[in-house]
């Protein structure tokens, strides 16, 4: 029995101070970071386009069109307009008015860039 449990106490309170002394280092907080920042922009991803979520592929579903590949071409173009084109213009509307540098986040900052925007053309 002790030829068990020796080498067990032996590895496991030197292996335990590995796991928390490496847990605090500079490189595991940069890793939480990373992985946190990944995690944020999957989830804003997922409800700037709904791909993923599940409900365009539903309501893609019940359509009855004649050429199956042409819907199929549509459903997959609606992903690449709101991603592609409009968070991209949405981005940089943001960035052209400078209301990054001022204005909060989310949706305050980008109606404050649009209304921006919006009193330029205007008076254009």
């Amino acid at each position: 029995m002790a030829g068990v449990v020796v080498p067990l106490m032996a590895g496991i309170p030197a292996a335990l101070q590995v796991i928390v002394q490496d847990a605090f280092t500079s490189k595991a907080t940069a890793g939480g970071a990373v992985g946190v920042v990944i995690q944020k922009g999957i989830s804003r991803g997922v409800f700037s386009n709904e791909a993923g979520l599940g409900t365009a592929p539903i309501a893609q579903a019940s359509a009855r069109p004649v050429d199956h590949v042409l819907q199929g071409s549509v459903a997959t173009l609606g992903t690449v307009i709101d991603t592609l084109i409009i968070c991209t213009m949405t981005a940089l509307v943001i960035v052209i008015s400078s209301k990054y540098l001022c204005c909060g986040q989310g949706v305050i900052l980008t109606k404050s860039a649009c209304d921006w925007a919006f009193r330029v053309l205007a008076t254009s």
